[in-house]
């Protein structure tokens, strides 16, 4: 069973590994708005949107698939002595 949310992550993780704080999290900042206000030019933000439990399945069996891909190629180009 899936446990719903009432409240949207505080953080999240890029696939370049940088990590996302909700702008939601910063003080005074309540609507999108309020958010551009608080962002600003300062430094990488991001905004994103929920996805369907279909629509994550998916995402990972791509993910899953393009790293053993590019895990593939990283091997095949290693010499083993």
């Amino acid at each position: 069973m899936t446990r719903r949310r009432s409240e949207p992550p505080a953080v999240a993780v890029g696939v370049d590994g940088r990590v996302y704080l909700s702008v939601f999290e910063l003080d005074g900042v309540e609507t999108l708005e309020n958010a551009t206000l608080a962002v600003g030019s300062r430094g990488t933000f991001f905004i994103g949107v929920a996805i369907t439990a279909a629509e994550r399945r998916r995402l990972l069996r791509s993910i899953r698939s393009a790293s053993r891909e590019a895990a593939a190629f990283i091997a095949g180009g290693r010499r083993w002595r």
